[in-house]
């Protein structure tokens, strides 16, 4: 049996579970697992419920039993006829063609966020699904003459009065913060590709969307302000654009992997650059 650790936000989930289907594909017994929402310190939970159920999904309880370190767990294990299942973390010497290859006769969790656009264009179960999805919004009325979405990603932490501030300088982190130099550019680059382009601005924070991002666009572009749908909804709502520009976030990733049109993503993604080189679509525009 193979255990896919589902972790992180949406888009990565979306990441884990189309390995999990390629997985399954292939002939092997595969199930989920997500445990790693009850102790995530950004509050996300598990949001892959928007889709069929082609995989089982453990309950924590198993989950307790196959992995847990505890003697209890062993007991538990030993009771039952169980072994701990191998650990496998993606590295850079284990991507997911190796997953695939693994010993079909062990028992395996598969923890890692699997990032590569090769294997997503390698499985076609999940962008069916979510297709299907797309299909069924409807587009609402403000953003009818739209003809280009713009994804603004911030993270925001908070001071000690709770007041919330951007962290451009957070020790530790991966994150490389995109310049509204990089918007400008992308925006521009746009406006010479499509005639009279009209943009839809989606962010986490409204006000910086406004001051820094609308002004660079065109009459009759708007912001959508955060939360007024689900995630999902507006991953898809982006992917039925003429065009996207998207963030340095797997959110708007999905979204210009299901865009028919013309999709640009900043081509300094990550402080791991190396690492995440495999994530680009290869007729992405990148700026």
């Amino acid at each position: 049996m193979l255990v896919v650790k589902i972790m992180g936000g949406l888009g990565n989930q979306l990441f884990q579970y189309s390995l999990a289907l390629l997985l399954q594909q292939a002939g092997r017994d595969v199930v989920l697992e997500k445990s790693y929402f009850l102790k995530d310190s950004y509050k996300r939970s598990y949001l892959l419920d928007i889709l069929p159920e082609r995989i089982p999904l453990l309950e924590d309880k198993a989950v307790k039993l196959l992995m847990g370190k505890k003697l209890s767990n062993r007991l538990q294990r030993l009771w039952v006829g169980k072994k701990r299942p191998v650990i496998i973390k993606e590295t850079s010497e284990t991507d997911w063609q190796a997953v695939l290859a693994l010993d079909s006769e062990q028992d395996y969790h598969i923890v890692g966020y699997w990032q590569d656009a090769e294997m997503i264009m390698a499985e076609t179960q999940l962008r069916h699904d979510l297709s299907v999805l797309r299909s069924d919004i409807t587009i609402p009325v403000e953003m009818s003459k739209a003809t280009v979405a713009v994804h603004v990603r911030q993270l925001w932490e908070y001071d000690a009065k709770g007041n919330k501030f951007a962290n451009h300088n957070k020790t530790g982190s991966d994150t490389v913060w995109l310049p509204v130099d990089y918007y400008a550019n992308a925006i521009n680059f746009i406006k010479e590709k499509l005639n009279n382009p009209v943009f839809t601005i989606f962010g986490d924070d409204e006000k910086f969307c406004r001051e820094n991002i609308l002004p660079l666009t065109t009459a009759g572009s708007i912001v959508i302000p955060a939360g007024e749908r689900p995630d999902w909804q507006d991953m898809l709502l982006m992917s039925n654009y003429k065009a996207i520009i998207c963030a340095n976030s797997t959110f708007s990733w999905w979204s210009g992997m299901l865009c028919d049109g013309l999709v640009v993503a900043p081509k300094i993604w990550s402080k791991e650059q190396e690492q995440i080189a495999k994530i680009y679509v290869p007729h992405w525009t990148k700026l």
